[in-house]
């Protein structure tokens, strides 16, 4: 499966020519179907935790620097966690590509 499918292209939502995940001419109404929205729906989910999960770094390390004490030892905890969650993001993301590979070739 390519990912190019998953990038929206147009209309008034995607203004180059048409979501093909969201157009209803492009669903099949089948399995694959199904498993293109799911698989488009775990990719957004996972870049936007590790956005969240930058966020969180940039966070802790202001709290960090000016924080005092206390604001250290939150600053870190809050770094610690933000790197574990960019970790599983993209674990996440690979987990995703090796789902659509298997199947693709289950497809064959």
């Amino acid at each position: 499966m390519n990912n190019d499918s998953f990038l929206p292209t147009g209309s008034i939502l995607c203004p180059r020519g048409g979501c093909r995940v969201l157009d209803p001419r492009n669903f099949s109404g089948g399995v694959d179907g199904f498993v293109r929205i799911i698989v488009t729906v775990a990719n957004i989910g996972t870049y936007v935790i590790g956005a969240l999960a930058v966020l969180f770094v940039l966070y802790g390390a202001f709290l960090f620097l000016l924080g005092g004490d206390k604001g250290r030892e939150k600053g870190q905890k809050v770094i610690v966690n933000a790197i574990i969650a960019i970790c599983i993001a993209a674990l996440g993301q690979t987990g995703i590509q090796l789902l659509i590979n298997v199947l693709d070739q289950v497809r064959l």
